[in-house]
C-alpha cells in the first residue's frame, strides 16, 4: 500500500526523537494514516509558476516548498526539516538542544562552488534561478549552495522567502 513508506518514516522519526519534541510529517494529499505521537499534515501543492520552480523543481515532490510554506504559517518560532534519507550518528535531541538558543534564521550545511565551471556549464537550477530580476549567481563570486537534507529555518525567514518566491 502507498501509506507504508509514510508509516516507516513516521516510526523512524519517533525512534530518533528522544524527548519533548513535536514531530510533524508532511505527506502527500489524500493519505489517511494516523501514527500516535506524529502530527500528520497534508503537503500543500507546489505553485506551478516562476520562482517556485527554480527553488523546488518537483523532482522532490515539492517538499522544500511545502516545508517553507508550512513553517511560514506555523506557530513555531523555528522548525527543522529532516529528509527521510538523512542520517546522524549522534542523538538528534543533543543536536537540537545544542542549537536551540542559536538565533540564526537558517541553520544548514552548505558548500562553496567555484564560479568557473558554473559559468561554462551552468546546471538547470542555476540557469533558472532568480530573485526578482537578479540572477542567483553573479560571477566572479563563488556560489554558496545550501544543503536541505537537515535544515532549521525560522518562521520569519520562511515567511520572507515564501513572499519573495510568490512575487517571482
Amino acid at each position: 500500500p502507498a501509506f507504508l513508506p509514510y508509516l516507516s518514516v513516521a516510526n523512524r522519526l519517533l525512534s530518533l526523537i528522544d524527548g519533548p519534541r513535536d514531530v510533524i510529517l508532511l505527506h502527500a494529499p489524500g493519505l489517511a494514516l494516523e501514527v500516535p505521537g506524529v502530527r500528520m499534515v497534508a503537503q500543500s501543492p507546489m505553485p506551478p509558476r516562476g520562482a517556485w520552480r527554480s527553488f523546488d523543481d518537483g523532482r522532490t515532490g515539492g517538499s522544500k516548498g511545502a516545508f517553507l510554506r508550512f513553517a511560514a504559517s506555523s506557530p513555531y518560532e523555528s522548525l527543522w526539516q529532516i529528509e527521510e534519507d538523512a542520517f546522524y550518528t549522534g542523538k538528534w535531541q543533543t543536536l537540537f538542544d545544542e542549537l536551540a538558543a542559536t538565533p540564526a534564521d537558517l541553520l544548514a550545511s552548505f558548500h562553496m562552488m567555484p564560479p568557473a565551471p558554473l559559468v561554462v556549464a551552468p546546471p538547470w537550477w542555476l540557469r533558472e534561478c532568480a530573485v526578482g530580476a537578479a540572477p542567483c549567481f553573479a560571477p566572479p563570486a563563488p556560489l554558496r549552495k545550501t544543503m536541505w537534507s537537515i535544515v532549521r529555518v525560522s518562521r520569519s525567514y520562511s515567511a520572507s522567502l515564501v513572499a519573495a518566491l510568490d512575487a517571482g
